[in-house]
């Protein structure tokens, strides 16, 4: 899963009759079948783009058990308020037994997930481990999307497809977030290991498709060898794909993400594929994780594969949708 950044406007305010709201959302839940657990999400980031297939997975869980709609909050990328939204979840401990995290600092919300463990609450994330197998998180499970095994499918497919785009550049976030840059050394080695050459990687500020044009058409001015591109983002790659155009090169996109735009500029043959983690499938399996967990269960890191969008088969059913069609 490429980083879960949206800086978009907060849409949802956390106090005053909001916070009612809190309350009745989690009262209108009720008792939960037997062994089904009631699920929550404290999201950490703004409330759009990839939270929603989380939002699908975890809804579909509690109507399929019986349950209300899961609670969710959005800290809108403030680690302030991501502390506080779970504090809210934890004083109403008898109503929620689990958790889904997407933490916006995994090191600072360390003390509220102590909190919510001592609550009997049980707190699931969407990490991965780094190369040494440790996490950032501790978590009482984490179910994530296979980052460490997605760079070399990436590099599988650029060998297998187009074996004549040797020399590639990297798109990513600023250095200094753990999973990027795991994602990052582990693309460069299948690289190399595959005969690849990575001739240089580009780090952004905003993660925006304007600012990945701008410093790709000033990379391909300074590289004109480039043939290739793997981005961690669908707006990065888009402004690969323009910043190719704008230079007159015809250059193998490769990227994370499996948003709508992204999935159309495949369709469009402006990225020759993506790769998106199924976030719908993740949240799911978090709830029943929470289940095994409250079983008094040891719950095991689970991962789930990513998916390979291309030209032929860039199709995706809406999130909203997946509960009826989906299969465990």
């Amino acid at each position: 899963m490429s980083a879960f950044r949206d800086r978009r406007p907060f849409r949802a305010v956390l106090g005053g009759v909001a916070a009612l709201a809190f309350g009745l959302s989690l009262s209108a839940c009720g008792g939960s079948d037997e062994g089904a657990v009631r699920m929550a999400l404290s999201n950490g980031y703004g409330p759009s783009g990839p939270v929603d297939d989380f939002i699908a997975g975890l809804s579909c869980y509690a109507e399929r058990n019986g349950l209300g709609k899961p609670l969710v909050t959005h800290a809108d990328g403030d680690v302030n308020t991501q502390l506080n939204d779970m504090d809210s979840m934890i004083a109403r401990a008898n109503q929620v037994d689990g958790v889904f995290v997407i933490p916006v600092d995994p090191g600072a919300l360390k003390p509220a997930y102590d909190r919510a463990d001592k609550a009997g609450i049980s707190v699931v994330d969407p990490l991965s481990p780094d190369n040494s197998g440790k996490f950032l998180t501790d978590a009482s499970a984490h179910v994530a999307p296979d980052d460490l095994g997605v760079p070399q499918m990436i590099v599988d497919h650029l060998t297998g497809e187009y074996a004549d785009a040797k020399n590639i550049v990297v798109l990513g976030p600023q250095p200094g977030q753990a999973m990027s840059d795991t994602r990052s050394a582990n693309f460069k080695k299948a690289a190399e290991q595959a005969g690849l050459k990575v001739v240089g990687e580009i780090h952004l500020e905003n993660i925006t498709t304007e600012e990945a044009q701008q410093k790709m058409e000033d990379f391909l001015t300074q590289h004109p060898e480039t043939q290739a591109v793997f981005s961690q983002n669908g707006a990065m790659a888009r402004g690969a794909a323009l910043a190719g155009k704008s230079q007159g090169k015809d250059l193998v996109i490769t990227s994370l993400d499996n948003d709508e735009a992204t999935l159309n500029a495949v369709k469009g043959g402006d990225i020759a594929a993506a790769f998106g983690a199924d976030l719908f499938s993740v949240a799911f399996k978090a709830s029943r994780q929470v289940e095994a967990i409250q079983r008094g269960e040891k719950a095991e890191y689970l991962t789930v594969p990513y998916q390979k969008y291309t030209k032929d088969d860039a199709g995706m059913t809406a999130s909203d949708a997946r509960c009826g069609e989906y299969q465990e």
